[in-house]
């Protein structure tokens, strides 16, 4: 029964202040304006909290894939330089035998021109020798020749 007495006082209060019953129909007019608005702003911010969540999952992917592409480098680089250093030392010793051959191969033509010369003073040595034999010889088939005539006259 209170419900009914309640819809009884609500009647007798609208027949004695009818303006108060528009204004307060008004109000409610305003306040579903301001209930639909925050449902709006309400829907807006559960999309901005659904984008943002989105974009935090891209920010968290691209972080991780910047922190790999980091390592990739830092790996890369670490490699680099580890082969340089490789290719260095090649290098070095390459250097030291390039030095060593280029000083053996001083040596080896050093050795060869002064065996050149040893062996051309020889040569000139031999070809005076053999002259000095071949007029000795001359000289004694001379020699023989003349004793071999004395001796037949």
């Amino acid at each position: 029964m209170s419900e009914v007495t309640d819809l009884i006082a609500a009647i007798v209060a609208i027949a004695k202040d009818p303006k108060a019953w528009e204004k307060r129909l008004g109000d409610a007019d305003d306040i579903a304006k301001q209930l639909a608005e925050a449902r709006r702003t309400k829907k807006e911010a559960e999309d901005a909290a659904k984008a943002a969540a989105a974009d935090l999952e891209t920010a968290r992917y691209e972080r991780g894939q910047a922190e790999r592409t980091i390592r990739d480098a830092t790996q890369r680089n670490a490699a680099n330089a580890q082969r340089e250093r490789e290719l260095k030392g090649a290098e070095t010793e390459l250097a030291v035998r390039r030095n060593a051959f280029e000083q053996e191969a001083a040596n080896w033509k050093s050795n060869y021109e002064q065996r050149e010369a040893e062996l051309a003073a020889r040569e000139r040595d031999a070809e005076q020798k053999l002259a000095t034999a071949q007029r000795l010889m001359a000289s004694y088939d001379e020699a023989k020749h003349q004793a071999a005539m004395k001796l037949a006259s």
